[in-house]
Parts: structure tokens; C-alpha cells; sequence
């Protein structure tokens, strides 16, 4: 599995305003309420009063969450089948992602640019430049539904 841990830190880890006290003290996982022994837990970066750490279950979750997201992604920039519908690995890769983000609680996988909620088959990684980060989405492997094709 790749290393994604710098990226984790960079775009998964919660802000500090979106954790309780505990949480940005390094005393409770940011993604679970587990309470944190000293030195069993996985530190998350941070500086200040926001020093987030992670239970190890937590960290693994996100990790392979992050990890299959970003395999998948790279097929589908790299493969020439893919350019045309999904191929064999891609769906192989989709399944491995979506069963990685259940694991770690996150939700399934919607369209970024549309308000349906599609089979999971029918999407794929986008990763877009946000305001402030990189945004990890999805859409859809066709147009999306009740848009008309651009002439």
C-alpha cells in the first residue's frame, strides 16, 4: 500500500475548529471517541493547542480509505480503456475504495456535480483544487443524469 500519510495529515485530519477540546489536545481520536494513552496513539501533526492524534484502528481506516482512493484515481488517469468506460481493474479499484471509506465511516460516494445518488459502478475519483486544499470527489462516469450533451 502507498504512503499517504502526509496527504492524510494534510486534507483528512479535521481543523481544529472541528473538534472538541480533548480532541485538539491529542487526549481523543478525531475520528472516534476513544480516549488516547500516552504514547499509543498516532499524532496527527499540528502545533499549538491542536496537536490531533488518532487511535490506531481509526488510523488504519483512514489510511486505506485515502490509500485505495488514490490507486484508483491514478488508474483511471493512466488507462486507456478507462477513457472509454470503466475496465476490469477500475471496478476492481472502485469496489476496494468503497468497501475502505465503510470502513472508516465515511459515507458512499456521490457526484460532485449532481444531486443523484448513483450506483457506486457508476463513478469515479476526480480530484479537484479547492479554496484552501484538495478536494477528493467523485462523478460520474457518464453525464450526469438529466444533463444534455454540450454541442
Amino acid at each position: 500500500m502507498r504512503d499517504v500519510a502526509g496527504p492524510l495529515r494534510m486534507f483528512v485530519v479535521p481543523g481544529a475548529s472541528l473538534l472538541t477540546l480533548q480532541q485538539n489536545a491529542g487526549n481523543v481520536c478525531v475520528w472516534c471517541p476513544a480516549t488516547l494513552q500516552p504514547g499509543r496513539s498516532i499524532p496527527l501533526g499540528g502545533s499549538g493547542n491542536w496537536l490531533p492524534h488518532a487511535c490506531r484502528r481509526c488510523y488504519a481506516a483512514q489510511t486505506l480509505a485515502l490509500a485505495t482512493y488514490v490507486d484508483w484515481h491514478d488508474h483511471v488517469s493512466d488507462c486507456a480503456a478507462c477513457d472509454t468506460g470503466p475496465c476490469d481493474t477500475d471496478r476492481a479499484l472502485g469496489q476496494q475504495h468503497i468497501r475502505a471509506q465503510e470502513r472508516a465511516g465515511k459515507p458512499t460516494p456521490r457526484c460532485g456535480d449532481c444531486p443523484s445518488t448513483p450506483d457506486p459502478g457508476a463513478l469515479r475519483p476526480h480530484l479537484s483544487i479547492g479554496l484552501s486544499s484538495v478536494l477528493f470527489r467523485y462523478v460520474h462516469v457518464t453525464p450526469c443524469p438529466g444533463t444534455e450533451p454540450s454541442h
